[in-house]
């Protein structure tokens, strides 16, 4: 009853935003029923029959939180759209700059953990708008022939690049992830930070470290921290990047340690202002000190982006 309210809410504020904003609330708008949709409830008697025991165990302090996390990472997805630029508003407006994208991958992998949350084809939808030196992204992933596999998530974050010298940067991270396995915010899901520092080696390669922390607010007990190392190299359309994961035990017991490598390619386009990108990722998962928790996967991922 309360996601349906919220749903009906949500997509009544998009509709009346498109008034003012075409183009980039009709992005909002299509996320949001993404968000919202019911996509994953094949079977919704045995989502709501698996849903509740949740719900009812938490105290009202924590189902609140969990109402406000969805109610935030929904609302960033219409004020990102709402306040994006068009072609008649004024010169300081047109720094602005958004992005809608689109990914089509052949497994579920997510590249900031270094795991494969899933074997089945898998989609992802991305809003990201720039304004200035700040960055706001949503990420929607799904897991279209699964819906209880871990690649049903949203992931709302905000960032700012800090230049400290002419070849380091940081960017400080402050965001919800949101598991959405049977609901729209399952157990597990809290505020997460993190910290990107980045080093350029030179014209074409590039040094970053990404420490990625989970469940800072809600459960201690699924608190996790996530380091991720990559060695990148761009040249033109091209771009290959060398990755290391590794998962410590500072926040938690479980740990894992996994290494990949990425090729890309943006040479293709399907019209002037639509470029396509396509992609192929090996990760292969070295060591876990649980296999329950963290199972050892290996394999390649295809993926096509296409970028609006």
């Amino acid at each position: 009853m309360l996601v349906s309210r919220l749903r009906k809410y949500f997509l009544n504020y998009v509709f009346k935003q498109s008034q003012s904003y075409t183009r980039s609330s009709l992005h909002s708008a299509l996320l949001f029923i993404f968000l919202t949709s019911s996509v994953y409830q094949t079977n919704s008697k045995q989502i709501v029959q698996s849903s509740l025991p949740y719900f009812t165990g938490l105290n009202s302090a924590r189902l609140n939180f969990h109402i406000l996390l969805s109610f935030l990472a929904l609302s960033m997805s219409t004020h990102l759209y709402a306040k994006a630029v068009a072609k008649d508003t004024t010169n300081s407006d047109k720094k602005a700059k958004t992005q809608f994208s689109i990914y089509l991958n052949s497994k579920g992998t997510f590249l900031y953990s270094g795991r494969v949350l899933s074997d089945n084809p898998t989609l992802g939808l991305s809003l990201m708008h720039h304004r200035g030196k700040w960055i706001y992204v949503l990420f929607k992933a799904a897991d279209p022939l699964n819906h209880l596999s871990e690649y049903n998530f949203t992931m709302a974050r905000v960032y700012r690049k800090i230049q400290l010298t002419k070849n380091l940067s940081i960017s400080p991270t402050a965001g919800i992830f949101l598991i959405q396995e049977n609901s729209i915010a399952d157990r597990g899901s809290d505020l997460s930070t993190m910290l990107l520092t980045t080093y350029k080696l030179g014209k074409y390669f590039t040094a970053e470290m990404n420490a990625l922390m989970f469940n800072l607010v809600l459960d201690p007990k699924y608190r996790d921290w996530v380091n991720r190392y990559r060695l990148g190299f761009s040249k033109g359309d091209i771009a290959i990047d060398g990755y290391f994961w590794h998962n410590n035990k500072v926040l938690n017991k479980d740990s894992y340690i996994s290494t990949g490598l990425g090729v890309n390619y943006s040479g293709f386009k399907i019209s002037k202002k639509v470029p396509l990108t396509i992609s192929g990722r090996y990760l292969y998962g070295i060591k876990q000190s649980d296999s329950e928790v963290y199972p050892i996967k290996k394999g390649l991922t295809l993926s096509i982006k296409f970028t609006l």
